[in-house]
């Protein structure tokens, strides 16, 4: 039996748990492959429930008479889902076996700093310490992972220690950590406004933005064309221009980035025109920059 015969199935009331968990089981390959590119994020046996949980959510939207793929139209819904369980269950993740090396860097950052005064290059700290560039590199990526929204946020049950701890001393990627709270910070605000967009134009956003589709995709999940596509997206982003939506994003935009952004591929004759537009482009730009 199709998926699509199935979610008719379903959805009509005919044998719902035998019927869903054939639709689970048919599509599992596909549905793993999905929530694998999260597990840096979560423990893959939760991506895998709440993949299922995504699935039934798909179950209840798909409309058989839109003639379009059931599993490409649940993907979108799966993805949605595991996004939003990391987003609620973030936490700072760092391999146990990866603290020691923090600790060795950072003590050899300071007393670099107390010896010379100054701060060490990659080259010399990787000589300091007796790594290559490489394992530096892992090792400072490893230093910045965790939540985003939080600096606070205690590394290890038996650990005083913070995420705010565990970044290097160099200014640079301290700034960069903060770019990160603050673009969450702009994503908590957009995405609130975007789901209370009317119609199709929140998830027609969500589908460009959040997970990267094309407007051909997106047009075939519904069932029309490239241009229907492209006119909920335009629908979408002037609804977020409104002046009121735009003076809440602003605030967490620097006036250069607009700027350039108004400017690019335009010219300064129709800058006018494209400045208030460019405000939510950025902030979606920025969301997807972020995550991720």
């Amino acid at each position: 039996m199709t998926n699509e015969q199935l979610v008719i199935r379903i959805k009509a009331g005919t044998d719902v748990t035998e019927n869903m968990q054939q639709l689970w089981q048919q599509n599992q390959g596909f549905i793993f492959k999905i929530a694998i590119q999260y597990q840096s994020l979560s423990e893959l046996d939760d991506l895998i429930q709440e993949s299922y949980f995504g699935l039934c959510k798909a179950v209840d939207h798909y409309n058989p008479d839109m003639d379009a793929s059931f599993i490409h139209y649940a993907s979108f819904w799966i993805r949605q889902q595991l996004m939003r369980y990391i987003k609620k269950n973030e936490t700072v993740r760092i391999p146990e076996h990866t603290h020691g090396k923090i600790r060795e860097y950072k003590k050899a950052v300071q007393q670099w700093q107390q010896r010379y005064h100054r701060e060490p290059t990659e080259a010399e700290i990787s000589d300091y310490i007796g790594i290559d560039g490489k394992t530096l590199e892992e090792i400072k990526r490893s230093a910045l992972m965790g939540k985003i929204g939080s600096l606070d946020v205690p590394v290890g049950e038996e650990s005083d220690g913070t995420l705010y701890d565990l970044i290097p001393s160099g200014m640079d990627d301290k700034e960069d950590v903060l770019n990160k709270v603050a673009n969450e910070e702009l994503a908590e605000v957009l995405w609130g406004m975007v789901e209370e967009l009317p119609g199709r134009q929140s998830e027609v956003l969500k589908m460009r933005f959040k997970e990267n589709m094309k407007l051909r995709e997106i047009g075939a999940v519904y069932g029309f064309s490239i241009d229907w596509a492209r006119q909920i997206e335009n629908k979408g982003l002037r609804t977020l221009r409104n002046p009121k939506r735009s003076r809440i994003l602003r605030e967490f935009l620097d006036d250069e980035r607009i700027y350039n952004s108004a400017l690019h591929g335009n010219g300064v004759s129709s800058f006018s025109n494209t400045w208030t537009s460019s405000t939510e482009r950025v902030a979606l730009k920025l969301y997807e920059s972020s995550v991720l």
